[in-house]
């Protein structure tokens, strides 16, 4: 059984992916960072299509290396207020909550970034859905991250997952409603 413990253990930890994976898109709204905009990819291509495409930028990598930052010196004060939280290793240990929500931003991004390529490879579209890839796309690169630095479980990894593949659909769905975003999911 899956225990509450772990539960908000994995919500915390993965607060930062989940924050700088939505940073890009309020970046986009932002007139006066448009001169970041420059693709990721350079205009490079592989096989006769772009690497990335127009949509993966510098602008949103810093955005979300940023957020994640901010998220994780948040995380810093609120880990020893918040159940369960204050009591985990990730959180009491020396590591420093603004350098790993950084490096979870840039994972997440990574992560996003890693499956346009793949979405570029099998014919789709920018935007267009990847059902399931797109809901753990970030939560996957920021895994790598984490694998790096803790020693999480099967359960915490799994839990994880599902826990930012079920809020993401809400999150999107928000996105819609503010206008941030011209589809729904």
């Amino acid at each position: 059984m899956i225990s509450l413990e772990i539960f908000m253990q994995m919500l915390f930890l993965l607060a930062p992916a989940g924050i700088a994976n939505t940073a890009p898109v309020w970046g986009a709204k932002l007139p006066w960072l448009r001169r970041w905009n420059t693709p990721l990819d350079c205009g490079l291509k592989y096989g006769g299509q772009r690497l990335l495409g127009d949509n993966k930028t510098w602008r949103g990598l810093a955005l979300g290396a940023f957020f994640g930052g901010l998220s994780g010196a948040v995380l810093a004060t609120l880990s020893s207020l918040i159940p369960y939280v204050g009591r985990v290793d990730v959180f009491s240990s020396e590591i420093n909550l603004v350098l790993l929500g950084v490096l979870l931003g840039c994972g997440a991004l990574a992560g996003d970034a890693l499956k346009s390529f793949c979405k570029r490879r099998i014919g789709l579209r920018p935007g267009q859905s990847w059902p399931v890839m797109d809901q753990i796309d970030y939560i996957l690169g920021a895994y790598i991250i984490t694998g790096f630095i803790f020693d999480l479980t099967p359960t915490h990894y799994l839990v994880g997952l599902l826990t930012y593949a079920l809020v993401h659909p809400f999150i999107s769905y928000a996105a819609y409603l503010l206008r941030l975003k011209r589809d729904k999911f």
